[in-house]
């Protein structure tokens, strides 16, 4: 590995990203001790370049980040830069020594003894740090470790990163007490350490929610601008659900001048659920151009497109998105379901349902799908696949999420089959019999469990009209009245449903030959509308 060309390359990707040069590293190291790496790693190495900050002190904190990363030849790399920066500084001997460690423990152990001997560092004002840095290179050895924490707690017994450091260890053996009493601790002894507030809060967040807010608030109490305070509250209320909370928290942090990549695409997401596509579009557009084939960042720029309505740009993006070279499992279901929304809403039923198969296949408990794949189908006449997937839902969905309305919509499914059937048809008057048995029992249901709703009366009435094509058996007779008399009782009905109500009993009793109650419903027909010809000829033909 070339070093040098990478850190002067890493440095020019970065610098339009960090413009300012910072007057030290203290932004830095909070961010690598809060878990934020690549921001860390990218203002570390700028310092590195630019002279800003001290350079050992930058240089220790890469090898760190590069060691914790199995990036041994790195670390080394950047350790041997901090010596020769100031070899008065011994955290860069320290670090050294942890990957002597890894090869050599005796010679580790003993070159560890004689760098933090007291008699040679009695007067180094920051040997406790130093024991700190040598404990922690020993975490894997809690004794030795311990040994290291109560020399610098003798020294300095209230250096706030002794207390981090021994609660980062209960926290590694899920002694979450005690970490949190440790990490307390070190606020208490100093309350600007945010890495214990950050931690400590983390421990709490999948046993206690509101526990871990309540410690982040406590940081943000003592420092409001503190960027990493809001998105880990951000995170939290995110995974709780509370979506309002979160934006707003995220809101607080994404003008952060080290905003990620991941953080933006977060915070889109974040956005998308709560329904503010608009903004979460705006926020998509301020990332991707850092980040052209972001995954995450272009499925939402095609999501929110589709949901903003923006038909032509969503059908542009989803076909880069499908055809950006990703690897077919990054994809999900919800890509394809989105796909497939966008192909229906065109009218291109058959590529759509497609699509939306492959996200079942994805999600098979997306049960829901059964509906959107249902109605494709019933869009594009091909109403046997619509009446098995409307079916299949009902017999998947639990009870309590199947709705009235989806009995109804099987039921119009299985009414049209039998309406718009070739009549060359094998078994044509069995299957259409079928067919209108099916719907009359779907209508049949949804007339007994909404009964003050005109629509299962009314499709009942169509179904029977079907059956009875001459009216001479009055078979949709009592199914119209019945709509009338709910209509009447709502005094709210739509004009044209009354007017289908009435031109049937019209007819029927002009079949029966009872012209006088025929010219009541042609005569209700023409006090809705004077100009309909239906009644108006029928009127003519009565007199």
């Amino acid at each position: 590995m070339n070093i040098r060309k990478t850190l002067l390359t890493t440095t020019l990707f970065f610098a339009g990203t960090a413009t300012a040069l910072l007057a030290d590293n203290g932004k830095a190291i909070e961010f690598y001790k809060t878990g934020r790496i690549e921001p860390a790693k990218a203002m570390l190495l700028q310092n590195l370049a630019t002279g800003a900050g001290d350079k050992a002190e930058a240089a220790y904190y890469l090898g760190e980040i590069y060691k914790d990363a199995n990036q041994l030849d790195s670390a080394a790399y950047y350790y041997g830069v901090g010596k020769a920066a100031d070899p008065a500084n011994l955290m860069n001997s320290i670090g050294e020594l942890s990957l002597l460690k890894l090869k050599n423990p005796t010679a580790a152990d003993q070159q560890f003894e004689a760098l933090l001997s007291d008699k040679l560092n009695r007067k180094n004002p920051d040997l406790p740090s130093l024991y700190v840095a040598a404990a922690a290179a020993y975490k894997d050895r809690p004794i030795k470790a311990e040994e290291f924490l109560n020399k610098a707690k003798a020294m300095d017994k209230k250096l706030a990163s002794i207390y981090v450091l021994e609660a980062d260890m209960q926290a590694a053996n899920k002694d979450y007490n005690g970490a949190a009493a440790n990490y307390e601790q070190a606020i208490t002894f100093d309350p600007n350490c945010k890495e214990a507030y950050v931690k400590y809060a983390r421990i709490y967040a999948p046993i206690n929610s509101e526990v871990a807010a309540e410690v982040l608030n406590r940081l943000l109490a003592h420092d409001p601008s503190s960027a990493v305070a809001h998105r880990e509250l951000a995170e939290i209320y995110y995974k709780d659900g509370k979506l309002l909370k979160a934006a707003e928290a995220y809101a607080e942090y994404i003008n952060d001048a080290h905003v990620s990549t991941s953080d933006y695409a977060r915070y889109a997401t974040i956005l998308f659920f709560k329904g503010d596509y608009a903004k979460s579009k705006e926020i998509v557009e301020q990332a991707l151009p850092k980040t052209p084939r972001d995954l995450v960042l272009n499925r939402l720029m095609f999501y929110n497109d589709f949901e903003l309505g923006n038909k032509e740009a969503a059908r542009s993006e989803a076909d880069k998105f499908f055809n950006a070279g990703y690897e077919a499992a990054d994809f999900i279901g919800q890509d394809y379901l989105y796909y497939g929304r966008l192909l229906i809403q065109d009218k291109q039923f058959q590529q759509g349902i497609a699509q939306l198969q492959k996200a079942l296949e994805l999600d098979p408990g997306k049960i829901e799908l059964y509906q959107e794949i249902g109605s494709a189908y019933e869009g594009m006449n091909d109403y046997d696949n619509a009446i098995a997937n409307f079916s299949l839902y009902i017999q998947k969905a639990p009870e309590d999420q199947v709705q009235v309305a989806d009995y109804f919509n099987l039921g119009k499914a299985a009414y049209y089959a039998g309406s718009e059937m070739d009549t060359t048809a094998a078994l044509y008057h069995t299957k259409r019999a079928a067919y209108f048995a099916k719907a009359d029992s779907m209508f049949s249901f949804v007339a007994e469990k909404v009964p003050d709703s005109y629509l299962g009366h009314f499709w009942r009435a169509r179904v029977n009209s079907a059956l009875d094509p001459e009216t001479d058996q009055g078979l949709a007779k009592p199914f119209y009245e019945k709509t009338i008399e709910v209509l009447d009782a709502k005094g709210d009905g739509d004009p044209r449903i009354y007017i289908e109500c009435y031109s049937y009993l019209g007819y029927y009793y002009y079949v029966k030959e009872d012209i006088e109650n025929s010219k009541i419903y042609w005569e209700k027909i023409l006090a809705i509308d004077p100009t309909n010809e239906i009644a108006n000829r029928a009127m003519s033909g009565l007199k």
